[in-house]
């Protein structure tokens, strides 16, 4: 089984991390092998990109609004229970998420290996993830062909917080709907979420981890973003056919566009596979979205599945 992973050791945590505080303190002196790479980020000049204003001024402004709703991610529930079954609720769930912009809904049981050990994000930081929910409701959405066709320019990484900020909404709105119903949800989306999203969408169904260990789907390939909901709602778990594309494992192996043209090699083009999937270097990774000052996205722009030419 695919150990659990301590958020706190994910480069977006370590960037938010305040030089000085004791909580950057605590975490450098247990993992000094970080200090040096992570003070090279922080002392980046700004990327190619930074004269673009708007969007990223757009995109600053959006991430913001999202870590003002992660407040949201909990609430009360209801004191009586709904004599709505679980059926009725999955179908219901699911319908209004389409309608509200996911394009694909899926329900899987929870294992603790799609949970983070430890938060490292948020009010939660440092907090060990030890109550599971029963049930992972998963929402996936696209993201524009023509917008992520731009990466690394900034319009791909506005197309990017423009869906995190949709997938958002429809967690949080299913969330709270069922905490009416009198069980008990929570929502997990962008910077606030206890289960680890691509290898969650991949358990219910939705696709696969690519090579570069983002969620591929048959449809959309990996311009998608993904949202959840935990719930002790006993939401039926979705037993039909994967909907995957057919070989994409084997056909990862053999392709390895996504390797050629990350500017920092940080893909892997070997079938290595790490503890989301196959192997990617997030330092070198992240060393390319400081040098672009956008998420960079070339990966998934090249990925055969996303239908970009």
């Amino acid at each position: 089984m695919r150990p659990r992973f301590d958020e706190r050791d994910t480069i977006f945590s370590r960037m938010e991390l305040v030089p000085g505080s004791q909580r950057f303190q605590e975490y450098y002196k247990n993992n000094p092998e970080k200090d040096d790479v992570d003070r090279s980020f922080r002392e980046a000049p700004p990327g190619e990109f930074s004269h673009h204003i708007l969007e990223n001024q757009f995109i600053d402004e959006t991430f913001g609004l999202l870590a003002d709703m992660r407040q949201f991610v909990r609430g009360p529930v209801a004191d009586k229970l709904s004599d709505i079954s679980p059926e009725e609720a999955v179908v219901f769930l699911k319908h209004n998420a389409l309608k509200q912009g996911a394009v694909l809904t899926g329900v899987t049981e929870s294992r603790e290996n799609l949970f983070y050990a430890v938060r490292g994000r948020g009010s939660r930081y440092g907090e060990p993830v030890n109550r599971l929910l029963p049930r992972i409701l998963v929402f996936v959405f696209e993201m524009d062909k023509e917008e992520i066709h731009q990466a690394p320019e900034p319009r791909q990484s506005a197309e990017v917080v423009r869906t995190y900020l949709k997938a958002a909404s429809v967690a949080l709105s299913a969330a709270r709907f069922i905490r009416s119903l009198g069980w008990e949800a929570v929502a997990h989306m962008d910077g606030e979420a206890e289960v680890v999203l691509p290898p969650s969408a991949a358990a219910a169904g939705l696709g696969e981890i690519g090579r570069h260990g983002l969620l591929v789907t048959k449809k959309y390939g990996s311009r998608v973003r993904i949202s959840a909901v935990t719930t002790n709602l006993l939401l039926p778990v979705d037993k039909t056919a994967r909907i995957v594309p057919k070989g994409l494992s084997a056909f990862c192996d053999s392709c390895g566009k996504c390797a050629a043209a990350c500017p920092a090699g940080a893909i892997s083009p070997d079938a290595a596979v790490n503890v989301i999937g196959r192997h990617v270097n997030h330092e070198a990774c992240f060393s390319t979205w400081k040098r672009y000052g956008t998420d960079c996205g070339i990966c998934l722009a090249v990925c055969p599945f996303s239908g970009i030419a």
